[in-house]
C-alpha cells in the first residue's frame, strides 16, 4: 500500500476508478451495455462510450495487466510532463484507439457488405453469402472494453521519453531497451491485427501507441517537451 500511496494523484485516481468500474460491471451485468463501446449502427451505441468503455474491463486478469502498465510506466510520465498534461494525454490516446478501432471495423463492414450504416435488418435482406453475414454481424454486434488503448498511449510515452531505459521482462526474462520493447509489441499488434487473432481490439492498441507518438512530437515541437 505503501507504493500505491505514493503514486501520483491522475494515476492513482484512475487506477481506483477502473477497479470501481469492474467490480460495478460484475455486480451489475447490464451496465456493460452503457459503458463498452458499440458499433456506430448498433441501438446500443451511446457516443459517451467513447469514453467509458477505457474504463472498464472484461475481468480481474484484463484489468490487472492494464492497471499494472499504469502503475509502472503511467506514474513516471504523469511526473515527468505533469498531471494536467498526463490525463488529457491519457484520455486522447485512448481516444485514438476507439477511433481506429471503428474506422478499421468500417473498412470491414463496408468491405464484406458495400455498406457502412448497417443494422440487422440492412443485413438480413443484403445478397451476401450466409458467412459474410456472420462475419458482419459480430462486427457491428461486439463491444470493446478496456484501457489498453490508452495504456499503449503511455507505453509509447515513456518509450519516447526514456527510449534506453533498461527492463526486465517478466517472461522471457531477459532486460531490454524500452524503445526496442515498444517497437517489438508494435509490430506484434500489427501482425495480429492483420491476421484478427482473438477477441482482442488490435487495432485500439495501436490506435493509442499512434496518437500517443503524435502528441508527443506536437509537444516537442512546440517546447512543452525537452
Amino acid at each position: 500500500m505503501f507504493g500505491f500511496r505514493q503514486l501520483p494523484e491522475v494515476t492513482k485516481n484512475l487506477i481506483i476508478i477502473n477497479v470501481i468500474v469492474l467490480l460495478a460491471l460484475m455486480t451489475y451485468p447490464s451496465l456493460t451495455n452503457k459503458v463498452a463501446l458499440y458499433y456506430f449502427s448498433n441501438s446500443n451505441f451511446r457516443p459517451w462510450q467513447l469514453i467509458t468503455h477505457m474504463f472498464a474491463h472484461g475481468g480481474f486478469g484484463h484489468l490487472f495487466f492494464n492497471m499494472f502498465t499504469l502503475f509502472m510506466f503511467g506514474s513516471v510520465l504523469e511526473r515527468v510532463i505533469g498531471s494536467k498534461r498526463f490525463f488529457n494525454f491519457y484520455l486522447l490516446t485512448g481516444l485514438g484507439g476507439a477511433f481506429l478501432h471503428l474506422f478499421v471495423i468500417v473498412l470491414q463492414v463496408y468491405h464484406l457488405s458495400g455498406k457502412v450504416w448497417i443494422t440487422p435488418d440492412i443485413l438480413q435482406n443484403l445478397a451476401i453469402s450466409y458467412q459474410d453475414k456472420v462475419e458482419v454481424m459480430q462486427l457491428i454486434s461486439i463491444p470493446m472494453v478496456g484501457a489498453s488503448g490508452a495504456i499503449f498511449g503511455v507505453l509509447i510515452g515513456f518509450a519516447y521519453l526514456f527510449p534506453d531505459t533498461q527492463l526486465m521482462l517478466i517472461f522471457p526474462p531477459i532486460p531490454m531497451k524500452a524503445k526496442t520493447l515498444v517497437f517489438l509489441l508494435i509490430i506484434f499488434e500489427l501482425y495480429m491485427g492483420y491476421e484478427q487473432a482473438g477477441n482482442i481490439a488490435h487495432f485500439a492498441h495501436l490506435g493509442g501507441a499512434l496518437f500517443g507518438y503524435l502528441i508527443l512530437k506536437f509537444w516537442k515541437q512546440k517546447g512543452i517537451l525537452r
